[in-house]
């Protein structure tokens, strides 16, 4: 059983990507009751004082030799193990965020599992048909849309919904598009019936690329501020000397997109926030009165609190 709201236990405001004003985030213990599968990879990390295994299935990553895996919030643990069936492999942690809850591994020896290729994004993130391998066979789902917030409580980062034709697949189980790539990774059930939650692939990219390049994930950071209860993502604060005060950002101007994500409130741009990368150019669009604006901005290092 996995609580959704250990995604969102945050960090400094800036780690999602800008000075954003957000409510404290504790949402409800969600679960589905897991299908039983066959042998697969999973990563058991055996948890100190003998409090147990934590686990979750494991998938070959797109970037180098790594694995990805989903872990609730860690506290100590042992070394990790991958584990398919009787084979154990250990394993070293090559960077965990405590955001999205994605760990990658890299194994102490080499480890064949074949090629397996991911999708670049979620090609349909409503009506598209996505399976997972489970010990029945096939276990078919369909996504359902973003969730980007439970109740009043906006997530840092949108997850898929998905329809399951059984119970909901374990935390880490990949999920194929029908050319038999990763699209997402199941993140846990809902709660309710078949329906889960799943981490969409870009999402992986984005925290793989870091993980790769320094050993964690390092968050971009633009120097606005938004409030959640506004129905607009209407800037309310434009920090002196940040970047977007030097690309001539003003407050007040409601943001349209982020890159090449659409923005149309407050959950949308937390969202896309996440996908901003440090020394990266980002281009920004903004309506400031009747007129839409574009501005493209270098974001930095995300400030501390």
């Amino acid at each position: 059983m996995v609580d959704l709201g250990g995604i969102f236990r945050r960090g400094p405001v800036g780690a999602i990507g800008m000075m954003i004003v957000l409510v404290a985030v504790v949402l409800p213990v969600l679960a589905a009751e897991p299908v039983l599968v066959g042998p697969r990879w999973q990563v058991e990390f055996p948890q100190a004082g003998g409090g147990g295994v934590v686990e979750s299935g494991a998938v070959v990553c797109a970037h180098g030799a790594l694995w990805v895996a989903i872990l609730p919030p860690l506290g100590e643990v042992k070394g990790p193990v991958l584990r398919q069936g009787g084979r154990e492999v250990s394993a070293r942690m090559a960077g965990y965020d405590p955001v999205s809850r994605l760990c990658f591994l890299k194994p102490e020896q080499p480890v064949s599992a074949g090629a397996v290729g991911w999708c670049e994004a979620v090609a349909n993130p409503n009506g598209q048909a996505l399976r997972a391998n489970g010990a029945g066979g096939a276990i078919r789902g369909r996504t359902n849309g973003w969730v980007k917030q439970i109740g009043k409580n906006i997530l840092p980062l949108a997850l898929l919904r998905v329809n399951f034709d059984r119970a909901v697949p374990p935390t880490g189980t990949a999920l194929y598009d029908d050319d038999g790539k990763v699209a997402a990774l199941v993140f846990q059930g809902s709660g309710n019936g078949n329906t889960g939650y799943a981490l969409p692939a870009e999402a992986v990219h984005r925290v793989a690329k870091d993980v790769s390049a320094h050993g964690r994930m390092q968050r971009g950071w633009l120097g606005l501020t938004l409030l959640s209860e506004n129905p607009t993502a209407r800037i309310v604060r434009v920090l002196g000397g940040s970047p977007a005060a030097l690309a001539g950002v003003r407050p007040e101007d409601v943001v349209v997109a982020i890159g090449d994500r659409p923005v149309s409130d407050y959950p949308d741009a937390v969202n896309a926030f996440f996908y901003v990368v440090p020394d990266e150019p980002v281009k920004l669009r903004l309506l400031r009165g009747a007129d839409e604006i574009e501005f493209t901005l270098k974001p930095t290092r995300a400030k501390p609190e």
